[in-house]
């Protein structure tokens, strides 16, 4: 009896660490779009409150406590060879201030992606994402952003900030802000 109350025992451990332990996976999802060109916010405006009255077509999202581990950003435009250069700013809610933790210059390619608000048919994934002014607790990594037609991610560690600012400071055109994370 002793040895079948065990094997109850370890099956259901090793059950709940399944739980426990996976990675799920969520879909992407649309964070906003902006179309307008800012200057980069001056440091005595990047509480949450004149960051957003000032640059309120950049696209600010906040996430729930701890839905993700890491964040993926993927970029759509509307034509291939668009440019957008991002300021990307973090802050631990509307009370907060934002710290920026890079800037990002991305260019549409070929692949065919979801319209925007302004490309009814198709547009395009961005296919070159550069990572400069990197000021993160850890590594800002680009997954296939050497412009090769294909779709280019972006992905951190969100270290325990949960809203986010993607201010343009160059925008060709309508560009797409999606997001996913584990």
């Amino acid at each position: 009896m002793k040895k079948v109350i065990i094997a109850i025992v370890v099956v259901l451990f090793v059950m709940g660490a399944t739980n426990v332990l996976r990675t799920d996976d969520f879909g992407w999802e649309t964070a906003g779009e902006t179309t307008t060109a800012y200057t980069t916010p001056a440091v005595n405006e990047r509480d949450y409150t004149n960051l957003t009255a000032n640059h309120t077509d950049a696209v600010v999202f906040t996430l729930k406590p701890y839905r993700w581990n890491a964040i993926g950003v993927r970029f759509v435009v509307d034509d291939d060879g668009d440019d957008t250069v991002f300021d990307v700013f973090a802050t631990k809610g509307i009370t907060d201030h934002f710290t920026r933790i890079a800037t990002l210059t991305i260019k549409g390619g070929t692949q065919v992606g979801p319209d925007t608000s302004t490309d009814t048919t198709a547009a395009v994934f961005c296919d070159t994402i550069t990572v400069t002014n990197g000021n993160w607790i850890t590594a800002v990594t680009v997954v296939d952003g050497a412009g090769a037609d294909r779709m280019s991610t972006i992905w951190w560690d969100m270290n325990g900030f949960n809203t986010w600012a993607f201010v343009g400071t160059t925008v060709d055109d309508t560009t797409l802000v999606q997001i996913t994370g584990h």
